[in-house]
């Protein structure tokens, strides 16, 4: 991809950090978990960073211990599951238009290849922190109103 290009589209791509809280809201793939839990966000849940297979361990060493241990903590993890989320929006921007590019120049196995891999480090993950804010809401008795 020649240059200016790509700093275009990660520029662009860059002002998925400016989007407010309330816009992700709207672009949710369900107010249920049960959505979810059907195109096996619960999976990637177990093998992302701060898992159920990385708490399992953890656990193992340190019974006590609890990503959230009250409000507090949740707070603190529904406002990093939005930065995550951008983070990813981004990310999804920026290999939705380089697949887009490399199809327009006719390299197709090279947009198969990058739409791919865009869905699983960031569809997914997306879908994965709606899924975490859906099940804190959730836990905490309260609705994820819009």
């Amino acid at each position: 991809m020649a240059r200016p290009w790509l700093y275009g589209l990660l520029g662009l791509s860059v002002l998925a950090y400016a989007l407010p809280r309330g816009w992700f809201r709207c672009w949710q793939l369900s107010e249920s978990v049960v959505a979810y839990r059907r195109v096996g966000v619960p999976v990637v849940n177990r093998l992302a960073q701060h898992g159920g297979v990385v708490n399992a361990l953890i656990r193992r060493r340190y019974p006590q211990y609890r990503r959230v241990r009250g409000h507090r903590s949740g707070a603190a993890l529904v406002g990093n599951s939005y930065h995550m989320e951008r983070f990813h929006v981004a990310a999804l921007l920026v290999f939705l238009w380089a697949g887009a590019y490399a199809a327009v120049q006719g390299y197709w196995g090279w947009a198969g290849l990058l739409t791919l891999l865009n869905m699983g480090y960031n569809l997914y993950p997306i879908w994965l922190q709606q899924y975490l804010r859906l099940r804190l809401a959730a836990s905490a008795g309260k609705p994820l109103g819009r």
